[in-house]
């Protein structure tokens, strides 16, 4: 029988069911009980959605920097100054994402 939540199995949660109508979706760190009535689909959604991006976007700026880090003694002095500018760029976009993340209540 298909759930709602079947959506979030390819984003790496798993869903199990209490028998009550109440479902668990668990993983990347954490893990949401939802209603029987189904009423807390939508924000169940919208916050593992959210969660998921946001560590997708870690672990997309995690691998970044790991091969600058790689590279940086066979780069010259502009690609490291490039290197440098791009970081601060990533780093910079993370955060406002994650601000924004915040704010939203995501």
């Amino acid at each position: 029988m298909a759930s709602p939540y079947d959506e979030l199995i390819p984003l790496g949660y798993a869903i199990s069911d209490f028998g009550d109508g109440r479902m668990a979706i668990t993983g990347r760190g954490t893990s949401f009980i939802a209603a029987a009535d189904g009423s807390d689909v939508a924000t169940v959604l919208a916050d593992a959605k959210a969660r998921a991006t946001l560590q997708q976007k870690m672990i997309d700026g995690r691998a970044f920097f790991a091969a600058n880090y790689a590279n940086w003694p066979t780069m010259t002095a502009a690609q490291k100054d490039n290197a440098n500018r791009m970081a601060q760029r990533a780093i910079a976009n993370l955060m406002v994402y994650v601000l924004n993340a915040l704010d939203s209540g995501d």
